[in-house]
């Protein structure tokens, strides 16, 4: 229901919101938007908007993470993710989609459980671990495809 109130609100406004409705229709996927701005002037713009348009919405706009001070500064502590510390430009890493997300360094990584080294890797085990890989940004996808070619062939 929260993503078909953020489209039709995106829809409604995308004249007043145009950069800020294009993110909700190519990069949110249920509630987690994930967008990449260069500009720091854009990205303080796309904060200010996306917070107006989901108070439009009668939404509030909550686990904020940025790798930029600048928005972090403006945006309210209880709206952020996890634990950040401005001066000591400490932040936190976020897992959003599937994928952990690491603010400072700017790294997408995935986090698997590791099976013992004495584990016999069977085509039931690869294809129970191939099944939890959630990647719905399709990062993994060439290698996913790869493994169950060769799987689909043993």
């Amino acid at each position: 229901m929260a993503q078909f109130v953020t489209q039709e609100r995106a829809r409604k406004y995308a004249q007043k919101f145009l950069f800020v409705s294009e993110a909700v229709f190519e990069a949110t996927y249920m509630d987690d938007t994930i967008i990449s701005v260069v500009d720091e002037k854009v990205r303080i713009q796309l904060y200010k908007k996306t917070t107006l348009l989901w108070g439009l919405a009668g939404m509030f706009s909550q686990k904020w993470l940025s790798n930029s001070i600048e928005v972090l500064k403006i945006t309210p502590e209880n709206d952020c993710a996890g634990h950040i510390n401005l001066d000591s430009g400490e932040l936190s890493a976020m897992k959003t989609l599937g994928i952990v997300w690491k603010a400072k360094p700017d790294l997408f990584s995935f986090h698997s459980v590791a099976t013992e080294v004495s584990t016999v890797y069977t085509k039931q085990i690869l294809f129970k671990k191939t099944a939890t890989l959630f990647d719905p940004l399709g990062i993994l996808a060439p290698y996913i495809i790869r493994i169950k070619i060769v799987m689909q062939e043993l």
